[in-house]
């Protein structure tokens, strides 16, 4: 009997664990670089064939995988090698492919956000396939924003880039998680997926009863060049995600 799955690569993510807590734990394959039970092991640009089972039919594919260091494949970013594979996959056996892009993408002021697009040109070149722009996640056990909150919320101060007066853009986790849950033929090709108006970085976050220590943002650029400053164990925080997070777009599409 064959068993329609949705396969998710990045499965172990913040996004994609709670994209699989809505669609059910049966009803989908996990694959995921952490070593975990019920995960398949899968690295960026890893073959995908032989790791699925012939009993699975596969209906979507969710791309959340994504390789923030500046690792070379085949002579290319491992995150385009990686994307050109499965939409290769995808296409062979006319399976929708949503991929998870952001505003970064956009603005395209960041390492990240100019490696996005380049995958999304890539991901357009199929009809079936669907890309949403996401905006910086709010969520009450991850993302960014959540983490860089719980990192201050153990200290007396709070570091604020600059004076916290440049926007930025963000969604909540559900909202984002119910875009992957809909049918490709009732979404755009490019979605936009977040919250109106934009919100001051200085009004996100709890700094109550904290002494607010403002940082010039160019002195913040440089500490970050080095590694591991601060000790935040997530790879989006580091000098390229910090871009990203100074030069939210300023006119969204809807």
């Amino acid at each position: 009997m064959i068993i329609n799955k949705t396969l998710i690569l990045g499965a172990n993510s913040f996004l994609g664990k709670n994209i699989i807590s809505k669609i059910g734990n049966s009803k989908v394959l996990k694959f995921s670089s952490t070593i975990k039970k019920d995960y398949i092991y899968y690295k960026i640009g890893d073959e995908i064939n032989n790791k699925i089972h012939k009993k699975f039919k596969i209906t979507k594919i969710i791309y959340l995988a994504w390789e923030r260091r500046n690792i070379i494949k085949n002579k290319e970013n491992i995150n385009i090698y990686g994307i050109k594979k499965i939409n290769e996959f995808a296409k062979k056996n006319n399976i929708p492919l949503y991929f998870a892009s952001s505003f970064s993408a956009i603005s395209k002021k960041n390492n990240y956000g100019k490696v996005k697009f380049q995958c999304e040109k890539i991901i357009l070149k199929n009809k079936l396939n669907r890309i949403f722009r996401i905006a910086m996640i709010v969520g009450k056990n991850g993302g960014l924003i959540y983490k860089i909150q719980k990192f201050f919320d153990k200290l007396p101060f709070f570091i604020m880039p600059g004076v916290g007066e440049f926007k930025i853009y963000t969604t909540k986790v559900d909202k984002v998680v119910n875009y992957f849950l809909k049918n490709y033929k009732n979404l755009r090709k490019i979605s936009y997926v977040y919250e109106k108006p934009s919100i001051k970085f200085n009004k996100i976050f709890i700094t109550r009863d904290k002494i607010i220590i403002n940082f010039p943002i160019w002195l913040i650029k440089f500490l970050l060049i080095f590694k591991n400053f601060f000790y935040f164990n997530n790879s989006s925080f580091n000098y390229d995600g910090f871009l990203g997070l100074i030069n939210n777009p300023k006119n969204v599409k809807k």
